[in-house]
């Protein structure tokens, strides 16, 4: 073999040990003797083995050994009743639904602890709803033989005090559902100091009244 056959032979040699160790980036088709950069030399390899290599046995894109990342839930803490009733009360209740559950809330329960008034305006707002009362809380108030603080289908006047704008206040908190009443099923109520043999499931007793449905 002559000298120029020889280096041909070993010219062939070498551009296919240099392509199968990756010398030769892909796309070259010139067949020209390349020497890859350090860079390309470790890309082409990650390179291969993503194209190859099967997801769920072992793939570079198997994250399922990957503990997720889990976030805390921010925990925002609950306003208390006293916060909200202070956050809504006011003097002023207008001449509609509001006022008819704010005198409601005054005259029948304005001594009672605020969860009890809270009971009692819910009281008033399950009737509304139940079918077997006037279909709206002005009408559930004012119905014959059932508060007696209704005088002639009106209300006593009330001067602006602490306990009034207090009752404002539950009743709005009851009217707008931001906070659950003690009895929220509670169709009935009375002072505990009365008995008057309903035969009512008794469903709650909050301060000096007893709740029924």
């Amino acid at each position: 073999m002559s000298i120029f056959s020889r280096a041909a032979h070993f010219a062939v040699i070498t551009f296919f040990t240099v392509a199968a160790v990756g010398g030769i980036p892909v796309g070259t088709a010139s067949g020209a003797m390349f020497y890859p950069t350090p860079t390309e030399t470790k890309r082409l390899p990650v390179l291969q083995t993503l194209a190859t290599m099967p997801v769920g046995a072992g793939a570079l894109d198997d994250d399922s050994d990957i503990a997720p990342v889990v976030v805390p839930a921010i925990q925002t803490p609950k306003a208390s009743l006293s916060a909200l009733v202070d956050a809504y009360s006011g003097n002023e209740a207008g001449d509609g639904e509001l006022n008819c559950l704010a005198n409601a809330v005054y005259f029948e329960s304005k001594g009672e602890p605020l969860a009890g008034q809270l009971a009692v305006a819910k009281v008033i707002m399950n009737r509304s709803t139940s079918g077997r009362f006037a279909s709206t809380i002005c009408g559930v108030v004012k119905q014959p033989s059932q508060f007696s603080f209704v005088r002639g289908g009106g209300f006593p006047v009330v001067r602006s005090n602490t306990l009034w704008r207090k009752a404002v206040g539950v009743a709005q908190v009851a009217m707008k559902g931001l906070f659950a009443s003690p009895a929220p099923d509670a169709l009935y109520f009375h002072a505990r100091r009365v008995s008057p043999n309903w035969g009512k499931r008794q469903v709650a007793a909050v301060g000096n009244h007893l709740f029924y449905r």
